[in-house]
This record gives C-alpha cells, sequence and structure tokens, in this order.
C-alpha cells in the first residue's frame, strides 16, 4: 500500500479518492486489481436514511459514464471506519457483477484483509493497522457524523384547506317558505368578504360557520374598547 503525502482535503469525495488511489497497490498485490473508473461519495444508499446498510457499491454498467458508484451513509465519520467500509465496497467493484456476498466476494475479501461474516465484513487485525496508517497519511476527513434520526426539518404534509358550505334561505311567501338546494363551498377567507348570492333566487345566501368562527364572527361586530 503506498503512502501518499499529508493533505488537507477540503472536500470528503477528495479524501475518498485519495484513499481508493492509495488502496490501489494494495488489492493488485491481493490478485484482484481496482477498476480504472471508480467514484467514492458520503451520501445515503438507495433506501435512505432508513436503510441498515452502511455503504453501497453500484455497478459500472448503472453509470451514464461507466463509473463504479460507492456510497457511504453520512452517519459514518470515524476515518478508520470509513476506509474500512469503503474496501468493503471496493470487493464488490473488483468482482464481476452479480457476485454478491458469496464465494467469489469471500475469496476476495479474506485476500485483502476483510474477516466476520460477508455480508458485514470489515478489516482484521492486519489490516487495520495498514488502514490506520493510510489515515494518519490522508490527514483530516472533511465530515462529521449526520444525525440521520433527526426530523424537525423533514417535510412536513401540506395542511388541506377547509372549505366552508354556503345555502340559499328560499323565498318566504306568507306562511310558506321554497326551499332551495343551491349551494356553494368557499374558503373562510372568501366567506368573510361577503356571503355569495344565490343563482336562483338572487338572494343573500348563509354561511354555515364553525362554532369557534361563529363567535369570531360576533365578537368582531362588538364594539371595540
Amino acid at each position: 500500500m503506498s503512502k501518499i503525502p499529508t493533505n488537507v482535503f477540503a472536500l470528503r469525495e477528495e479524501w475518498l479518492q485519495a484513499a481508493i488511489s492509495a488502496l490501489r497497490p494494495h488489492f493488485q498485490a491481493c490478485g484482484f486489481p481496482l477498476p480504472v473508473s471508480i467514484r467514492a461519495a458520503i451520501g445515503f444508499p438507495s433506501k435512505g436514511s432508513k436503510s441498515t446498510c452502511v455503504g453501497e457499491c453500484w455497478a459500472s454498467v448503472a453509470s451514464a459514464d461507466q463509473h463504479n458508484e460507492i456510497f457511504i451513509r453520512p452517519d459514518q465519520a470515524e476515518p478508520l471506519t470509513v476506509l474500512g467500509i469503503l474496501v468493503h465496497e471496493l470487493v464488490h467493484a473488483c468482482i464481476p457483477l452479480g457476485s454478491g456476498h458469496g464465494p467469489v466476494f469471500r475469496e476476495a475479501a479474506i485476500k485483502v484483509g476483510l474477516v466476520g461474516k460477508m455480508r458485514e465484513a470489515m478489516p482484521g487485525t492486519a489490516l487495520n493497522d495498514k488502514l490506520s496508517l493510510l489515515t494518519e497519511s490522508l490527514g483530516p476527513l472533511p465530515h462529521a457524523t449526520l444525525d440521520i434520526g433527526f426530523r424537525e426539518t423533514a417535510p412536513r404534509a401540506k395542511k388541506k384547506t377547509h372549505m366552508l358550505k354556503a345555502y340559499c334561505p328560499g323565498i318566504t311567501e306568507g306562511e310558506a317558505k321554497e326551499s332551495c338546494d343551491y349551494i356553494v363551498r368557499l374558503t373562510a377567507t372568501h366567506a368573510r368578504k361577503g356571503a355569495p348570492i344565490c343563482g336562483v333566487h338572487s338572494v343573500r345566501m348563509i354561511i354555515d360557520w364553525p362554532e369557534d368562527e361563529t363567535e369570531e364572527e360576533s365578537s368582531s361586530d362588538a364594539p371595540q374598547t
């Protein structure tokens, strides 16, 4: 594994790309050379913040410019852990598409220094020591842990507009009263400007205000002191 000069990177992606460059000789020596075109970023996997997946590698066939695309979940910020996740995803990038975490992945993972259940395989002691040296040469990772459980700024459901009903009182002729089924729906904002006129009887309609709105309307007509 080559040692690169100590740097202070401004971008997370620069730090990750420098790490990939430094890891290439190690993968080559293990018999699993990395593809030329790889991009890595810190971002949510395909199933979003609720996913238990801390890293994800997309095959080059899914990329418009034929790059393997690696994403590391943003709640991961400890440099050594991030490098461990990166190595796991780089194993996916250097084996045939469709291998999953099967025998081909296992062979490559063990050779590069990963241990544990293959789906969750992370660096063993020997590889961890190499990655510790790499974190020193890379310098600080320009990233801080993101609280992916935080929901205060998440989009909220849009409040539905409450429509009021206005109905026609009908026409009174002596003791008789003609009924009318002419009904209008309108917002409270428009209703406060005045009741609509019935299109059948040409009389002002009655607005069916909720109780709290009725009290508000009554109080607004009272003398101000």
